[in-house]
């Protein structure tokens, strides 16, 4: 080996030579280092274009090819370069065109650094500066640079916007043109403070904007290298956002009633004889939760929404509206008789009731307490509300939810192929199914249960999900698995399908354990759920899908049988082909 085939292996930079195709024919150890290899032979075996595979702005290539052919040479030229193993660097590149053959064709020449450090620190000083600069203007508060004569020197974009004065007029102004005569000795007076102690100084002061109006700006300001540092805000507003707080402090931010701690102050104050009797109204709404685990809290607290303007809607304007707690409300209603205050329960169920042909009706357990005389504590006339309240939602829960869950299975043949046809078809196939295992008669009403409500889950899925016949995104298959969960709350939550909740749950598992949407394996998945597997697939596939034909029956049973001991239960399976037969 001579000593310049010696420089070209152990050299510090990069060196390569290509054909005028990019194939590579030589590169040392540096370049190949740099490319993530670990040798010439490797930098040969993963590219086999040098030129395309390594740019990774297709467009830099093309411009060197056009440098190089124009000039024959190309000094410095950067471009961003991708390694072996992905990971993209930058590279500075020296090179010429070398040997040239009698056909025409040529060798490029080159050296190649690194310069992936360099122009990484040199991309994040430029972004900091950046950033700074973006800070300074888009901010929302006053930021200026001020001399000890307070003259700007310098001010962001935020004055032209709270004050109405552009940037360029105040940059050739002195702060005091603009500050209230009342305020500027005390404000000279601070600056003066400030240059001595160089410390942040807080003050607040008044400053006119374009349209003559003063307005309050509270300073938080800083002497440093001869120059005053200072940020200020419109503080104006402050008196109006302080009613603010004091509102929301008061009031339920979702319904706008008052909130719990207004009424209990409310009920202390005016808890007083001028203003006997006093009845209070408890209220709350039913199937909030059934509605939340179905619909989502978006739509739970629309109901919550409504709820309140039928409150609002049946009480007096001296009554006072509060949203106790969660699903909650208590009507306070002073110098009011049982009387009056039945007639506010009333119109409170007349309001209910007109909504009976929604989605989504509104039923509400009301109770009423009545305080007559001062003995009576108002907590005692409130906790004999609640007790009628909750007698009262034992009857009317149960009857809320089950038409809930009745308005879901429309919703859902509705806007998918869960027709009440498929529900009643899968009730038929689980009773003969249930005949030929010998089920108890309690068994057999769970698995007409779960046959009707398997797929109640599925109200939450977009129709166009439900009914797309290309193949489903990753995304959407996602949703789709999270309805076995959606009717397992669905059916939790309420007391006439609670014992079924767990079948629809796991109805989707698989006998060999790859199912969702806890991956249940054999006989660990409930024998319900494995009974409506079997049946639910039979009658997707006899029936069709939107993305697939209906088989015959015949198919349908070779198919069941196929996927015996993987998908399903093998002897259930045998039973089914049994009964089918």
């Amino acid at each position: 080996m001579n000593k310049y085939e010696q420089l070209f292996i152990e050299a510090p930079i990069g060196i390569f030579r290509t054909n005028d195709q990019g194939e590579p024919l030589s590169v040392n150890k540096s370049l190949a280092k740099m490319l993530g290899c670990a040798n010439e032979e490797e930098v040969l075996e993963y590219y086999t274009d040098l030129s395309e595979q390594l740019y990774v702005n297709s467009q830099r290539r093309i411009d060197f090819i056009n440098q190089l052919k124009e000039k024959k040479e190309v000094n410095n030229f950067e471009y961003q370069a991708r390694r072996s193993d992905g990971e993209e660097i930058w590279l500075s590149m020296d090179a010429r065109i070398g040997e040239v053959k009698s056909d025409g064709s040529f060798v490029i020449e080159g050296f190649v650094i690194d310069i992936t450090e360099m122009k990484v620190t040199k991309e994040e000083l430029e972004k900091k500066k950046e950033a700074l600069e973006t800070f300074f203007n888009v901010t929302p508060d006053l930021l200026g640079i001020i001399d000890i004569d307070g003259n700007f020197i310098k001010v962001n974009q935020a004055w032209e916007k709270n004050l109405g004065y552009s940037k360029e007029k105040l940059e050739k102004s002195n702060c005091f043109d603009y500050i209230h005569p009342a305020d500027q000795n005390d404000t000279k007076r601070k600056l003066k403070r400030l240059k001595n102690k160089e410390e942040v100084l807080n003050f607040v002061n008044r400053y006119r904007n374009s349209q003559g109006e003063y307005r309050y700006l509270e300073w938080r300001a800083r002497w440093k290298n001869g120059f005053i540092y200072a940020a200020s805000r419109d503080v104006t507003k402050r008196k109006k956002q302080e009613d603010k707080i004091k509102y929301i402090s008061f009031h339920d931010n979702l319904t706008n009633l008052y909130n719990r701690t207004y009424l209990e102050e409310e009920i202390e104050r005016m808890d007083v004889e001028r203003q006997l009797p006093i009845s209070l109204i408890m209220a709350d709404l039913n199937g909030l939760k059934v509605v939340n685990d179905t619909y989502g809290h978006d739509r739970g607290d629309e109901i919550l929404k409504q709820t309140a303007k039928i409150l609002k809607t049946a009480c007096r304007q001296e009554d006072v509206i509060a949203r106790w707690g969660g699903d909650e409300f208590v009507i306070f209603l002073p110098q009011t008789r049982e009387k009056e205050a039945q007639k506010v329960y009333n119109r409170i169920k007349n309001l209910c009731a007109a909504t009976d042909g929604n989605e989504i009706p509104i039923s509400i357990a009301l109770g009423i307490g009545v305080k007559n005389n001062l003995e009576q504590k108002i907590y005692d006339v409130l906790n004999v509300a609640e007790e009628q309240m909750y007698k009262n939602k034992l009857d009317e829960s149960r009857s809320t939810k089950s038409h809930i869950v009745k308005a879901l299975l429309k919703t859902l043949g509705e806007k998918s192929d869960e027709t009440e046809e498929h529900a009643w078809r899968m009730q038929k196939l689980t009773f003969l199914m249930a005949e030929e295992l010998d089920l108890s008669q309690a068994k057999m009403d769970k698995l007409s249960l779960v046959a009707t409500l398997h797929d109640i889950g599925k109200t939450i899925i977009p129709a166009e999900i439900l009914t797309k016949t290309a193949k489903l995104t990753e995304d959407e298959w996602d949703t789709i698995q999270q309805h076995p969960k959606t009717g397992y709350r669905i059916a939790s939550s309420t007391e006439e399908f609670s014992h079924v909740a767990e079948k629809i749950l796991y109805h989707h598992e698989r006998w060999d354990g790859s199912g969702y949407p806890h991956g249940l394996k054999g006989e660990g998945i409930p024998l319900l759920s494995r009974i409506i597997t079997i049946v639910d697939a039979y009658d997707v596939m006899t029936n069709g899908r939107p993305y697939k034909d209906a088989m015959t029956k015949k198919e349908a049973l070779a198919e069941l049988e196929r996927c015996s001991g993987t998908q399903f239960d093998p002897q259930l399976v045998n039973h089914f082909i049994k009964v089918m037969s």
